[in-house]
C-alpha cells in the first residue's frame, strides 16, 4: 500500500499511461450528457490535464485546477492554450458563476 504523501501526482502521471481511456469512453459520455460548445469550463483536480486537453477545442475557455503544481507544469507544457491554477479545491479563487461547467472527477 502507498503511504499518504509517498507519491505526488507528478510521479503517478509518469507511472500511469497517458492513454487511461484509449477508447474515449469517458469523454464520449461527458459530451453526450453536457453541451460544451462555447462553454467556460473548470476542471477541478485536473492533474496532468487529460480532460482539459480533450475538451479545449469544444469550449470558449478551459481552466484546469489542481493542488499539485508539478502536474500543472507538465500540463501547461503540453497544452499552453489552457490556463492552469494551483490551489486547493476547498479554496476556489473564482467568483460564483464564472464557469458554465465544472468537472470534478477522478479526484478525492
Amino acid at each position: 500500500m502507498i503511504a499518504p504523501g509517498e507519491y505526488s501526482c507528478a510521479s503517478l502521471a509518469i507511472v500511469m499511461p497517458r492513454s487511461i481511456d484509449p477508447e474515449n469512453v469517458e469523454i464520449d459520455a461527458l459530451i453526450a450528457h453536457s453541451n460544451f460548445d462555447g462553454a467556460k469550463l473548470l476542471e477541478i483536480g485536473c492533474g496532468e490535464g487529460r480532460l482539459c486537453e480533450q475538451l479545449v477545442s469544444r469550449t470558449a475557455l478551459v481552466v484546469g485546477f489542481d493542488l499539485d503544481p508539478a502536474t500543472l507544469i507538465a500540463a501547461k507544457h503540453r497544452q499552453p492554450a489552457i490556463h492552469y491554477v494551483a490551489n486547493s479545491a476547498t479554496q476556489i479563487p473564482f467568483r460564483s458563476n464564472a464557469f458554465d461547467i465544472a468537472l470534478f472527477g477522478w479526484s478525492l
